[in-house]
């Protein structure tokens, strides 16, 4: 799952508010869910999502891992991301 390359939805809207990202599903983003979602590009893969957010946020490495992919898996399921 490491070297897969998480794809933001292009047909969802999306806009920083402040220091949250506003999505037209609904949904809101914290900082850190900021930070993976921009990228959730298609260029970088799951790894490197953790690398620079456990760089960026200096927190504790398998928390940071354990958290993004579940949310990942969850951006996933709802359809947010495709994984390539």
């Amino acid at each position: 799952m490491m070297d897969k390359k998480p794809q933001r939805n292009t047909d969802i809207v999306w806009r920083k508010f402040k220091e949250n990202l506003l999505l037209d599903t609904g949904h809101a983003m914290n900082e850190i869910g900021m930070e993976i979602w921009k990228l959730c590009d298609g260029k970088h893969t799951i790894k490197e999502i953790i690398d620079n957010v456990f760089e960026k946020f200096e927190t504790d490495r398998k928390t940071v891992e354990n958290d993004i992919i579940s949310f990942i898996k969850e951006l996933e399921k709802e359809k947010m991301i495709k994984l390539e």
